[in-house]
């Protein structure tokens, strides 16, 4: 709910519109360098500083501003409906006639409020238009709005009528505040039972945190206003021209309740994790920490590494490795920061570590990808695990890197000799140096040498295949 402002675009996107924003670094950041962050229910923060971004799809926060929505129902159909019923009022005659005027008038002043209500949630900025005022597809979600504000009407009234003034104006000030929190909580829940039950209004306040007051004191304002301007007229004005003020002053802090209870729905669905039939496009199922700590990590760290904090982007990524060992993300990050800063040392022994669990696990796409990246700076350097040797050397082989396969399948006899599978490995080498690197002698000795140390293991290769 922008409301015509323009937002900036992503500091390493350019043609994508950001979504989050830290003012001090003048970092414009879009979802893809924040993954899955639009479906938490806290505020990530700025990879540069460390501070809280501001989530841009929300505009200014509606309590910064709140005069902005003073015209709001004073707008197109709305001022016409709200005018013909004070007009109306005016002239409606005393008695039964008058009641079901009353009557009426609530309901149609109720059903423009939901509407306005259910729009603003959506975060449409302009008021409904005739064919949204026409709209039967919520009423089931109509009727709890209206249940909730009947109940908080009703309350209001017997207070006012029954109650010692000192007890009545407390029931107002408590009816009243808790107005915003019982409406969004009965369209939410889509049962009022549940909107006035004391133990899940207190969470739906909780959730709203500082939100809740300032609500609360523009429901306040807005319901006894209109009963506050015009009690110095009371017995002075004629009951006809008294209704004719009465109704629009009501129907107009109607239209705002509803205004701002929408905008702060729509603003904080995020934080509040919430969704309900009434705001379908809110999606309260936040992802696992195993899903977004990862992603967010890793994109921190890219974004710190082109901004040339190389040891914020190891210490972010480092930081997620130690909780996550077996990532890919994380681990391919953190092997490309490594390469980047030259450290072939450490490189080495975490490609040790990497290589050696990606072979237990036959993973071997992985295994390839990883000890490729780390060629031109390793040089002929190999992992120091037979099986991961053994792995890589297969998965090169189907890749038809035969060279590379024929080296580290090779390595693993004089690497570890008692490596349980070294028999299958030299096989594996003697077929690529016979059919890929014209050697038939060599592999013919290399053969031999296998049948003479395993004669049993030899000769299941050769009627069987490699068992891998």
């Amino acid at each position: 709910m922008n409301e015509g402002i323009d937002l900036p675009f992503c500091r390493y996107h350019g043609d994508t519109t950001a979504r989050w924003r830290c003012g001090p670094c003048a970092l414009d950041l879009c979802t893809s360098c924040k993954p899955l962050a639009e479906q938490l229910s806290f505020d990530v923060s700025c990879p540069l500083c460390g501070d809280v971004m501001n989530d841009l799809a929300i505009g200014t926060p509606f309590w910064r501003e709140p005069h902005r929505q003073l015209a709001y129902p004073l707008k197109h159909l709305m001022l016409i409906l709200v005018g013909t019923l004070a007009v109306a009022g005016m002239i409606v005659p005393s008695g039964v006639s008058l009641w079901l005027f009353c009557l009426v008038a609530y309901s149609l002043l109720s059903w423009q409020a939901f509407h306005v209500f259910r729009l603003s949630v959506a975060g449409q900025a302009e008021p409904p238009d005739i064919g949204q005022l026409g709209s039967f597809g919520h009423w089931s979600d109509f009727v709890q709005f209206m249940k909730v504000m009947t109940v908080h009407a009703g309350l209001i009234l017997l207070a006012l009528w029954l109650m010692p003034p000192l007890l009545s104006v407390l029931i107002v000030i408590m009816v009243a505040g808790l107005l915003p929190a019982t409406l969004i909580r009965a369209l939410l829940a889509g049962d009022i039972r549940s909107a006035f039950e004391p133990e899940g209004l207190y969470q739906q306040i909780r959730r709203m945190g500082l939100v809740w007051p300032i609500l609360a004191g523009l429901a306040l304002v807005l319901l006894v206003g209109p009963f506050l301007l015009l009690f110095p007229l009371t017995g002075l004005l004629p009951d006809w021209l008294y209704r004719g003020l009465l109704i629009p002053l009501y129907g107009y802090a109607w239209v705002l309740i509803a205004r701002y209870c929408g905008i702060a729905l729509f603003q904080y669905r995020r934080q509040w994790r919430i969704a309900g039939s009434a705001t379908a496009d809110v999606d309260s199922q936040e992802p696992a920490p195993e899903d977004y700590e990862p992603a967010l990590a890793v994109a921190d760290s890219i974004v710190q590494a082109r901004e040339g904090l190389s040891t914020d982007a190891r210490w972010t990524v480092g930081q997620a490795l130690a909780r996550y060992p077996h990532h890919p993300e994380i681990n391919e990050q953190f092997e490309r920061l490594l390469i980047s800063s030259g450290n072939d040392s450490e490189l080495r022994n975490h490609l040790d570590r990497r290589l050696h669990k990606l072979a237990l696990d036959r993973n071997d796409t992985k295994a390839i990808e990883a000890w490729s990246r780390s060629r031109e700076m390793l040089g002929d350097w190999m992992p120091s695990s037979s099986e991961a040797r053994h792995r890589i050397g297969l998965a090169l082989t189907k890749a038809g890197q035969h060279r590379d396969a024929l080296k580290l399948l090779l390595s693993v006899r004089t690497n570890n000799p008692n490596y349980d599978l070294m028999p299958e490995a030299c096989l594996r080498a003697a077929q690529i140096m016979e059919a890929f690197m014209g050697d038939a002698d060599g592999a013919d000795k290399l053969r031999a040498a296998v049948r003479r140390r395993h004669p049993g293991r030899a000769e299941y290769w050769e009627r069987h295949g490699d068992p891998r």
